[in-house]
């Protein structure tokens, strides 16, 4: 009997120690997939604030529209300036959201292809 338990408690050692490391490219994958989480939401937050600027910016255009003068050609055109710039860095917000998305979809496939494989077998 003392024999029996001596080897049932190898074996479950053996299968805790094999699951220990089955689990870690799983839990770094999780994390991998959690750090590519929140870089998105900081993305997705700057680029709501982004496009706040850009409304009010496209607002006060509308408004100088039909202003006549120096003083208005001159804030047109500072407007037009911040509004491309606004634009551009919007763009290469977007992409850098599609490729961390890109990313993360790559890291799931992965994740759920360790655990479609995951398999922990006593000894």
């Amino acid at each position: 009997d003392e024999a029996r338990l001596e080897q049932r408690v190898r074996i479950v050692d053996e299968g805790v120690a094999q699951v220990l490391h089955l689990e870690e490219p799983i839990v770094d994958l999780r994390r991998q997939i959690g750090r590519i989480d929140s870089e998105i939401e900081s993305l997705r937050r700057r680029e709501d604030v982004l496009n706040r600027r850009v409304e009010q910016h496209r607002n006060n255009l509308r408004r100088l529209k039909d202003m006549k003068g120096a003083e208005a050609e001159r804030m047109r055109q500072e407007r037009a300036v911040q509004l491309e710039a606004f634009t551009k860095e919007g763009d290469a917000i977007a992409r850098e959201i599609l490729t961390l998305e890109e990313q993360r979809e790559q890291k799931v496939i992965e994740l759920e292809d360790k655990l479609e494989t995951l398999t922990i077998e006593a000894k």
